[in-house]
């Protein structure tokens, strides 16, 4: 028997159940892991079945024992992605929109001109807005081509 992870009774059933679901693949291949883990197969066979790692067998493991507040379900799902909230985009557009045609000497920085990474450090040291350079970009790109269509709509 494995002993990198032994299911409860109430784990066990609910894994079982949740691979009869229409559930998201990944949620389901991490039970299945589990499942198998818990009947005794070795890692090794786990994820050669799964076509997986065994650090990717060993990631799943910790999860579901790190996650032991969450019902079994639910300690299968992957974790929240790191990246910028809606409304920092909301709130950007318009400081960029302040700044954008004036000198950047003007607030401290010895260039003439605005870049992607300028902007980024101006919104992190005035507004404390902790915002990626990629943001920046792409909110400068809504900014100037702000109601302008890339293809007519009429013929």
């Amino acid at each position: 028997m494995s002993e990198i992870i032994k299911l409860s009774y109430k784990e066990r059933s609910e894994l079982e159940y949740l691979r009869t679901l229409r559930i998201e693949s990944r949620q389901s291949k991490r039970a299945l892991a589990l499942l198998l883990l818990d009947e005794g197969e070795s890692v090794e066979d786990v994820a050669e079945q799964l076509f997986v790692s065994r650090q990717v067998i060993y990631k799943w493991v910790s999860w579901f024992k790190q996650r032991s507040s969450l019902p079994p379900a639910d300690r299968l799902l992957d974790s929240l992605r790191s990246g910028c909230p809606a409304t920092a985009k909301g709130i950007i557009v318009p400081l960029i929109d302040e700044v954008i045609d004036d000198d950047p000497r003007n607030y401290g920085y010895n260039t003439t001109a605005w870049t992607a990474e300028l902007l980024r450090q101006y919104l992190s040291k005035h507004h404390q807005q902790e915002v990626s350079g990629q943001l920046v970009i792409t909110q400068i790109f809504a900014l100037v081509f702000d109601g302008f269509t890339l293809f007519s709509t009429s013929k």
